[in-house]
């Protein structure tokens, strides 16, 4: 989904009304697993909310123990899945937009969106959800609106790049990070050092 830009009251169904507070990060699917998984890791909002990172901050990320390294570095590979899993599902309907620059279209890829049960469209226009049906949906403000989630997926990724090369950097692992644009996405490039029996738990998981 997006760093909300105001609080959002989301209603939950099942799970119970929930007030989530401005500048949080809210996956479009499984907001519960995202929540559950973060529990107890106070470094976690260096990527979760929208907000500054200092130095000294990623200093503290880096000399965590290799314990709750191994424990941030699962949470963090988890999150990344999920945004950039949102990340394609934009783009696919950015370029269905492109291919089919009208307002139908952009009705359709509402519903479509609305058929998964995505965050995203249950805000209203006026608290960053997409634009009103006007019948149909105006096919401009759709297009701007998904452009505007993949800024927000841009910016995440940031973090979280900034975050893993704290934690890796006290393994003595050097790492190379390149995003891409379009859609954003993530990929890392590691020396051999890596693999070199010193830095062979590197990329444990917790409990293996």
């Amino acid at each position: 989904m997006l760093y909300l830009d105001e609080e959002w009251h989301r209603r939950g169904g099942d799970e119970g009304d929930e007030d989530i507070p401005a500048g949080l990060w809210v996956p479009e699917k499984d907001w519960k697993g995202w929540k559950t998984r973060g529990i107890g890791l106070s470094y976690r909002d260096m990527w979760d909310r929208d907000r500054v990172v200092t130095r000294a901050e990623l200093e503290k990320l880096a000399s965590l123990s290799p314990g709750s390294r191994e424990l941030y570095l699962s949470v963090l590979g988890q999150d990344l899945g999920s945004i950039q899993r949102d990340s394609l599902f934009y783009s696919n309907w950015i370029e269905q937009l492109k291919r089919s620059p009208n307002d139908a279209t952009a009705d359709a890829v509402f519903d479509a969106m609305d058929q998964l049960n995505f965050a995203s469209v249950q805000r209203e226009a006026t608290t960053g959800g997409p634009p009103k049906s006007q019948s149909p949906r105006p096919f401009n403000k759709m297009l701007n609106w998904l452009l505007g989630l993949l800024v927000k997926v841009g910016k995440i990724i940031l973090k979280v790049a900034d975050a893993l090369i704290a934690m890796m950097s006290e393994k003595g692992v050097d790492l190379s990070v390149s995003i891409g644009a379009f859609p954003p996405s993530f990929g890392v490039d590691v020396s051999t050092t890596l693999f070199k029996q010193e830095h062979s738990t590197a990329w444990a998981m917790p409990g293996r």
